[in-house]
């Protein structure tokens, strides 16, 4: 064997030993590099309660009541000027709604900057899941501002889950699209005008694997949505849709009670 040959077998040699020493080291490192974040696919019921009526103690469902007609999740608002007492009312209450067993979300309703900020005192209150409202649709976020967001809320609690609510079908879609390695978060339609977006969902939560929701409106806003307007005829079709339904909302002026018998009725 001449001398160039036998200096390139040492170095293949050498050069495999080096790669088998280094490999379990590098697959600790990968494993390490992967965080347990967290599956959601549990049936949801849910409802949002405006911050509103917690801060003020105004007439609302008691959490045992919500609890007793099968509600899984409840929630409230958060917004940017919220100081310790708020966040401590927020606290508060999702400590007694876990006592109960209920499940509780903060959603999120501003900017993705303020988001952002947000998202690290959702985790903090010990909140289950992180919901942000409409952030590609109604607040413009790009990609990497809502990766950001979802990224800032599970570097605080791994096991944190995510709620996208979308409405308008190329938000919908980017949102499945641009979350689809995130096995924590699920997207939630939320147009109460047009029915066929709860179908939107189901068919890409079926593509991305992903449990879809929907939301319902029973409480009178300034638009007459169909949905509020003939809410017996969106319930009839999340039933055949058989979609996981959130409630919108347990509102301070109280339009909410006109239609709560049919909430309770309705078991979605």
């Amino acid at each position: 064997m001449d001398t160039k040959k036998a200096s390139r077998l040492i170095f293949v040699i050498s050069f495999l030993l080096i790669a088998a020493a280094l490999a379990p080291a590098s697959a600790l490192a990968d494993q390490l590099s992967v965080r347990p974040y967290a599956i959601y696919t549990e049936p949801e019921r849910g409802i949002i309660i405006e911050h509103k009526v917690l801060f003020r103690n105004s007439p609302s469902p008691s959490l045992s009541q919500l609890k007793q007609a099968g509600f899984t999740l409840v929630g409230t608002y958060a917004e940017a000027w919220f100081d310790s007492w708020n966040w401590g009312v927020i606290r508060a209450w999702e400590a007694s709604a876990h006592k109960l067993g209920l499940r509780t979300f903060v959603m999120l309703i501003d900017t993705p900057a303020n988001d952002l900020v947000l998202a690290n005192k959702v985790a903090a209150s010990g909140a289950d899941v992180l919901m942000l409202d409409e952030p590609l649709s109604t607040h413009g976020a790009t990609r990497d501002q809502l990766r950001s967001i979802i990224s800032a809320g599970l570097a605080a609690n791994p096991r944190l889950k995510i709620i996208i609510n979308e409405y308008v079908p190329t938000s919908i879609q980017n949102a499945y699209d641009w979350t689809s390695d995130f096995p924590s978060v699920r997207i939630a339609t939320d147009s109460y005008d047009n029915q066929k977006t709860i179908d939107l969902g189901i068919s890409l939560g079926a593509q991305y694997n992903k449990r879809p929701l929907a939301w319902l409106m029973f409480a009178h806003e300034s638009i007459n949505f169909d949905c509020f307007l003939h809410l017996d005829n969106w319930i009839s079709y999340a039933k055949q849709k058989n979609v996981d339904v959130l409630w919108y909302y347990v509102d301070l002026a109280g339009t909410w009670q006109t239609q709560w018998p049919q909430v309770i009725a309705s078991g979605l």
